[in-house]
């Protein structure tokens, strides 16, 4: 048998063909794969900026938080940023510029202090930088006609109330708010005046007939008065409601946030049920009482002594204050008594009997019924006096008495107060209250220029980062509630 003989030149041919494919393959392999690695290179950095960047602005925001003031939570347990951070003026650059220091300092990982000192940066290859961090919107005390400040209020006292809880004392508003429209002081004084009218018209016309039977007679000489029994008492009483009261404390109004031109928002746009309406606005009532000073718990070192004094009435003196609130209780007191007696026919009968002896000679009914009336105010005064001294003594008198001398349902004098707190318009109630926390944290040190429009509870920032691969926007809004 012949045996083949193998042609070498043909198996080298053959070799270096299929050598030759198997590099162009690979080296377009390698193409597509080292984009793809490149690719997901890219793709990781682009990742780990964008989640940098979420991280170092969630620890900025927290940290402007963090800078709550301090004073504010140690008086009034309520957490705010103080925009102006002790200065005379504030403004969200301030804030802007505290959080592009916090944000890069985590950037960067240069920190001070005993904190570790982390290295600068991940990699060298592609560094993420703040471009900038802008304050969008923010959220502040008195936004809503005081209504945030309200909610912190009430969200701290519905869980830490020390002080007793008051009394719902809204059934009685009605009632209160009837009393205010009535002014018994002014009908006495127009029964008063009554009388001296009646008795100058009776004085003219005896001088008139002295005069007709003797054109010559003196008849200056000539008067009718009677023997008033509530000359004395009217007179009492006039002295009574203009008397001071003690108090030192004083205040220029003008320095406060209710005087002050603030920007606000209307409270139109909160959104408030009315059950949550009613029962924060009892909660807030308490809290001005565990918070704030008034008579019988006076707050020591205030610029005010008496201060749901000053949120009721907003004169510039605790003397002025306190006058306010006793009058509007002799008022609501005077007005109850002067129906109870008005009313009492046993009362009316007696007034009637003491007036005939003062007016029985002159024989005008006309003057007896006006004696009769001035008799029974003044009965009614002296009644609303004892009153007045036992709820500021300390005693509980009821609002409407449902009999001469009742002592059932008696209110406090710190009910009387929340009861006018209850009928005031909510949004006088807070920015009078944010005038006090003004007054109280001003006294403090580094705290003088301290306003309660400067005080931030919640803001939205946009930040800009950007690397090599381009930039990232962090849409953030953070807050105390």
């Amino acid at each position: 048998m012949r045996k083949e003989q193998k042609n070498p030149k043909l198996n080298n041919k053959v070799s270096f063909g299929l050598s030759g494919h198997l590099t162009i393959f690979l080296s377009l392999s390698l193409t597509v794969l080292l984009g793809l690695f490149l690719f997901l290179i890219e793709a990781s950095f682009v990742n780990f900026s964008k989640m940098k960047a979420e991280c170092v602005t969630d620890i900025g925001m927290n940290s402007i938080l963090g800078e709550y003031h301090r004073e504010m939570l140690a008086q009034y347990d309520l957490l705010f940023v103080d925009i102006s951070y002790g200065t005379a003026a504030g403004s969200t650059k301030a804030v802007e510029n505290h959080l592009s220091g916090f944000i890069n300092k985590n950037l960067s990982g240069d920190f001070s202090g005993d904190l570790r000192t982390l290295p600068a940066g991940v990699s060298s290859w592609n560094e993420l930088e703040l471009s900038h961090a802008s304050i969008t919107a923010t959220l502040r005390a008195h936004h809503y006609e005081g209504k945030v400040l309200k909610q912190q209020a009430c969200a701290y006292i519905s869980e830490n109330a020390k002080a007793a809880a008051l009394s719902d004392l809204t059934s009685l508003a009605g009632q209160a708010t009837s009393l205010d429209e009535k002014d018994e002081m002014a009908s006495w004084q127009n029964t008063m005046g009554t009388i001296t009218t009646l008795l100058a018209a009776m004085t003219n016309d005896a001088r008139q007939e002295a005069m007709e039977d003797d054109p010559e007679a003196d008849v200056e000489q000539i008067s009718i008065s009677i023997d008033n029994p509530a000359a004395d008492a009217f007179d009492e009483a006039k002295a009574w409601v203009a008397a001071a009261d003690s108090g030192s404390g004083n205040i220029r109004l003008g320095d406060y946030y209710s005087h002050r031109e603030s920007s606000t928002t209307s409270a139109s746009g909160y959104e408030e049920s009315l059950a949550v309406k009613a029962a924060n606005e009892l909660l807030f009532n308490q809290y001005l009482f565990e918070k704030m000073g008034y008579h019988m718990n006076p707050k020591p070192d205030s610029r005010l002594t008496y201060q749901i004094e000053y949120i009721l009435c907003g004169a510039n003196s605790d003397e002025k204050n306190m006058r306010g609130v006793k009058l509007r209780i002799f008022s609501w007191r005077m007005a109850d008594n002067v129906r109870l007696y008005m009313s009492d026919k046993q009362k009316r009968a007696e007034a009637r009997t003491i007036a005939l002896l003062a007016t029985t000679l002159l024989l005008r009914p006309e003057l007896t019924e006006a004696v009769t009336y001035a008799i029974l105010f003044s009965w009614a005064f002296y009644d609303t006096k004892t009153d007045v001294d036992e709820i500021l003594d300390g005693g509980k008198v009821p609002l409407v008495k449902k009999s001469i001398g009742s002592t059932e349902n008696g209110l406090s004098y710190q009910q009387y107060l929340g009861l006018m707190l209850v009928i005031q318009r909510e949004r006088i109630t807070i920015a009078r209250a944010m005038d006090i926390m003004e007054m109280d944290i001003r006294l403090t040190p580094g705290n003088q220029y301290f306003r309660i429009d400067q005080c931030l509870e919640s803001l939205r920032v946009t930040a800009v980062y950007h690397d090599r691969y381009g930039s990232y926007e962090i849409d953030r809004r953070y807050g105390y509630y």
